[in-house]
């Protein structure tokens, strides 16, 4: 996993571990609540590991690794932590004709 990825919890939270944004995701790395529980973030009266700074850097961590493995490509994978995989997806098929455009392009060039 790429190091500069640390720096992505400084643009989710600012680097403060009980973050709320206004869509409802919480902690360093602003898990949304049905995507924390999918990697473990749990929070209940006694426990809440939305706070847990180690705890949550710990399933950004895989939540990222999974996302490279679906998107094969890091810039990809930075892009669905923040909007979602399928979002990502969707702007890739909307999209694709411009990256052959793009390539003519340059060949022309």
């Amino acid at each position: 996993m790429p190091l500069e990825l640390k720096y992505l919890a400084v643009v989710e939270s600012a680097l403060n571990p009980k973050a709320i944004s206004g869509a409802g995701a919480k902690g360093l790395w602003q898990f949304m609540p049905n995507t924390g529980s999918e990697y473990g973030i749990k929070q209940n009266n006694y426990l809440n590991i939305f706070w847990d700074s180690i705890g949550n850097t710990d399933s950004a961590v895989r939540y990222l690794k999974d996302l490279y493995l679906q998107l094969g490509d890091w810039n990809l994978a930075i892009s669905a932590y923040n909007c979602g995989a399928g979002n990502v997806r969707k702007a890739i098929k909307k999209f694709i004709h411009l990256n052959s455009l793009i390539l003519e392009g340059r060949s022309i060039a």
